[in-house]
């Protein structure tokens, strides 16, 4: 561990890994078909990175997933020192959107309680990140379900693909479920009930 004359905290591999992601962006900049949303949304990705490079109450990792695994974060808490465990599916698009969520805790904008689970979490949050996610990719698919007209109970699930940056809002990540449970039933990511802040503040644990 690395630490700066002015306090600032660095992980060697993990500050390579970070400065790698801010080249990609980089070079995503120069794109001259970006559009003012998606590159404004990229310089957010790299003001994520900065933040929490300059964050000096926590360290931030990042992971690479397994296939069968789901992207998030997660926080622990030992003996007085916070880490921020990054896990993301080894894509940039991928890394952007769960840094969004690093971002935001460096900013004190995600907050979390003494063991770690999220205490604001809710769709803002994800609004944003799947923003991040959609400005170096270009595109978004998420999977929905359709059920048949004739018989409530078959229900089938779709991959749907979002090519405007406008249309992430709340309504559309209501209809994303989640595609990581194969021999189960589906359940959406962000369901609607009573209980959806709730269930949403410990969905990144």
């Amino acid at each position: 561990m690395y630490v700066d004359p002015d306090g600032k905290k660095f992980d060697d591999a993990n500050e390579l890994i970070a400065q790698n992601f801010e080249r990609q962006i980089s070079i995503k900049l120069d794109d001259s078909e970006l559009r003012h949303r998606e590159k404004r949304q990229l310089y957010n990705s790299l003001q994520d990175f900065q933040n929490m490079r300059e964050d000096v109450y926590r360290n931030y990792v990042f992971q690479i997933i397994n296939d069968d695994a789901q992207p998030q974060i997660n926080i622990s808490i030992n003996n007085g020192v916070t880490t921020v465990f990054i896990n993301y599916d080894g894509t940039t698009y991928g890394a952007l959107h769960e840094s969004r969520h690093g971002g935001q805790i460096a900013r004190n904008e995600l907050l979390y309680n003494e063991v770690g689970d999220f205490t604001n979490y809710n769709v803002r949050h994800e609004i944003e990140a799947y923003k991040a996610e959609f400005s170096y990719r270009g595109e978004l698919y998420y999977t929905i379900k359709v059920q048949n007209e004739i018989s409530a109970a078959f229900e089938a699930y779709l991959t749907a693909r979002v090519s405007n940056i406008k249309e992430i809002k709340k309504n559309l990540i209501r209809k994303m479920y989640e595609p990581y449970y194969k021999d189960i039933k589906q359940r959406p990511i962000y369901p609607t009930s009573a209980s959806f802040y709730r269930r949403m503040r410990n969905k990144k644990k």
